[in-house]
Order: C-alpha cells, then structure tokens, then sequence
C-alpha cells in the first residue's frame, strides 16, 4: 500500500468511525445493553488496532515521534477500530433482531431532565430510569411534552424484542 493511499484509507476510517459513533448513539438509547460491555469491546478492539498499524502509522506519519506518536496511533485505532466494532457490534444486534415483541411494566426509580436540542434549550425533556433486570438501570428519555406532569407518572411500559446478540430492543415506551 503507497503512503497516500494508507493515509486516504486512515482518513476515511476516521470519518467513518465518527459517523458510526454518532448513530451508535441513537441505536443505544433504543437497546437495552450495559455500557460497560461495550467499553470492553472498543478497547479490544483498540488494543487490536493500535498491534496491527503502529509500525505503519510511524511510516506513514514520520512527523510524529515517541509520545505524540503513540497518542495519534492509540486515537486513530480508537475511533477506526473501537467505534467501528462496537457499532458493527450495536448495528447487528438492532437490525437483525427476532420480531416477536414482548410488553413489560417497570415501576420508576428516578426522575430527572435534559435541555432540548439546538433552539430548544428552555424546551426540557424527562428522564426516566428504571429497574430493568437485577443488575442493570436504563435512562429512558421522553419528549418535552412530558416534562410539565413528569411526576405523575408511575409506571413506563415497554415494547421489547430480542436482538440477534440476545440484548433488547425497544420497539415503543409509554408512560402511565
């Protein structure tokens, strides 16, 4: 591989590993998987990343050396590596889940809010976590016309279906 072609392919999956990370984050808030295991799985997949390119990024990039180096090399496989296999990872188990749905009731712990996107600061929106199985608490977030009676509510039910990994997709949450 010539140097101008590696570079092409270390900027393309740089982009590419943002833009995965930005969906990732929208498929997380609709799956039911704890965070850590995700963070095992991108720092595996670093550890893999930074093995398999930091004889070639030193090549590549003779600029940096020693310390800098190894910090571009380990963010590099960060964002090319990790982000990419924890979306790979997310992404499956989303799309190819079973369609069978199951409805579940779960009793709120905590309330609390977040401001609304850009424009829409002052617009709040509830927070709700609850209890989703013995050892994991999920923050579900609702919209902002929520927010106003958000202590009312007791109970979110959910529409949940298995994902291809066995971790739970919500299909649709209702408070009550």
């Amino acid at each position: 591989m010539t140097e101008k072609t590696a570079k092409r392919v270390y900027t393309y999956s740089l982009f590419l590993g943002f833009a995965l990370l930005c969906w990732q984050i929208l498929i997380y808030r609709k799956t039911i998987v704890d965070p850590r295991l995700l963070l095992i799985i991108v720092f595996i997949a670093t550890i893999i990343g930074v093995v398999m390119i930091s004889r070639n990024y030193s090549k590549i990039y003779p600029m940096y050396s020693g310390i800098r180096l190894m910090f571009f090399t380990v963010l590099q496989s960060l964002v090319s590596f990790g982000f990419i296999a924890s979306a790979i990872f997310l992404l499956m188990n989303f799309y190819f889940a079973s369609e069978e749905i199951e409805i579940q009731k779960h009793a709120i712990i905590s309330r609390s809010s977040m401001s609304g996107g850009k424009r829409h600061r002052n617009e709040r929106k509830p927070i709700f976590e609850i209890q989703y199985n013995s050892y994991y608490r999920k923050q579900l977030v609702f919209s902002n016309q929520f927010y106003e009676r958000r202590n009312e509510f007791k109970i979110v039910e959910l529409e949940v279906k298995e994902g291809f990994f066995g971790f739970d997709i919500l299909e649709n949450k209702t408070l009550k």
